[in-house]
């Protein structure tokens, strides 16, 4: 199920995966942590628009000392994003993450929510799979990607140099 799947992401990403059904839960297993150690909080899917969920994940935000980032599927209308950071607002984001660019064209959707909600615009995902992770961006990068065509060739390698890699003939 969903334990297994996220334990098998730690694993790949190679950080421990543990499970904290409470926020209180939450702050022991951070605070047995070393100072200094990364530590990546990753929560349930939540419905923005249930009071209860929101209310609950701003219980495990407000448990941890950390910086909450806002993750948005790329794909996303500009009103529909606007809508949803707009929900997500108790939580108070201060990074925005897109997903799934590597699917779409469309880059102004995730400026104006940027723009908007005043979001750094921080990581993309440009791949299918969470092993390849997040592109961080810094302002080079980002400049890079709405200038080009596509994300492949400025981010992320063209799906034909990726085959040669996987491969080996490369």
């Amino acid at each position: 199920g969903a334990i297994e799947q996220f334990k098998s992401y730690g694993e790949r990403l190679g950080i421990i995966a543990e499970i904290a059904d409470d926020p209180a839960t939450l702050t022991e297993r951070v605070n047995q942590r070393q100072n200094g150690t990364l530590t990546l909080v990753d929560t349930t899917s939540t419905n923005p628009y249930s009071e209860g969920e929101i209310s609950r994940l701003r219980a495990f935000s407000d448990a941890v000392d950390g910086e909450t980032i806002l993750v948005l599927p790329g794909i996303l209308d500009a009103q529909e994003a606007c809508g949803l950071t707009e929900a997500f607002a108790p939580i108070a984001p201060k990074r925005l993450a897109a997903t799934g660019l590597d699917l779409t064209g469309r880059l102004g959707t995730l400026l104006t929510v940027a723009s908007q909600f005043k979001l750094v615009l921080s990581d993309i995902g440009v791949c299918p799979a969470i092993s390849d992770g997040l592109k961080s961006l810094n302002p080079v990068a980002l400049a890079q990607l709405l200038l080009s065509d596509s994300v492949y060739g400025t981010v992320l390698p063209s799906p034909e140099a990726r085959m040669r890699q996987a491969t080996g003939s490369e």
